[in-house]
């Protein structure tokens, strides 16, 4: 069976005897609903986690960091997957970087 999507996206070909389209706006139309989400659930779920996120003591926690948290919790498997293109090498010795710096840092 095809993909409710790839059937309305062929119906765009359709012609009748002239030669004309058959269905001129239908396709469009459909495509559009299709769009439309069955449920609320994935957005409670986000504003679930931001208010999980941003709490009194993190009141100032910022935009961008927040958006980092919310795509890294929603998306599947472990955290060290979850990051693109790093391995857990290249993120073991990001995290050494970061600990030789706060380290030199203590020292001044």
């Amino acid at each position: 069976m095809k993909r409710v999507d790839k059937f309305w996206e062929s119906m765009k070909t359709e012609t009748d005897e002239t030669g004309g389209r058959k269905f001129q706006h239908l396709p469009e139309f459909m495509q559009g609903i299709l769009t439309i989400p069955h449920s609320s659930a994935h957005c409670e779920r986000i504003f679930s986690c931001v208010r999980k996120n941003r709490t009194d003591t993190r009141a100032s926690i910022g935009q961008e960091t927040l958006q980092s948290l919310l795509v890294l919790k929603t998306k599947p498997g472990k955290p060290c997957d979850r990051v693109m293109g790093y391995t857990k090498e290249s993120l073991r010795a990001l995290k050494s970087c970061y600990k030789d710096s706060l380290e030199k840092y203590k020292k001044h």
